[in-house]
């Protein structure tokens, strides 16, 4: 399926040039180690799983496999950020939209994650 700005996924690499500080965060978070969580799992092949731990998936230019799409493994800046591949050529004519808690609720559901608390998790990974 499109997604929903019409642009296509860059990887959270791609943000490091301009974002170093935030992306430093980013790698010293949970985030940045999603997808091994599932291979440590087993459900690295599940699609009911694979979609909140990697960038984009079930979405065109988003992540397909570890081997094809590397750049999107794991939960990355366009988890949140939205696909920012223009942004990444053109910074000052494509901006990302500032975000609040929505996109954190797609994967932090009551099932998965019961004590979800934004206000006390956005601590973890401010930026």
């Amino acid at each position: 399926q499109k997604t929903s700005n019409g642009d296509r996924y860059a990887g959270s690499q791609a943000c490091a040039q301009c974002h170093p500080k935030a992306v430093k965060i980013w790698r010293s978070t949970q985030h940045a180690r999603a997808f091994k969580t599932l291979v440590d799992l087993g459900h690295d092949f599940d699609p009911e799983c694979v979609g909140c731990h990697v960038v984009g998936f079930d979405y065109e230019s988003g992540f397909v496999d570890p081997k094809t799409t590397p750049k999107l493994i794991d939960m990355g800046c366009e988890n949140c950020h939205l696909p920012q591949r223009k942004h990444t050529q053109l910074p000052y004519a494509y901006r990302p939209p500032k975000v609040g808690s929505t996109p954190c609720k797609q994967c932090h559901i009551p099932e998965h994650s019961p004590q979800f608390d934004f206000d006390k998790y956005w601590e973890r990974i401010k930026h």
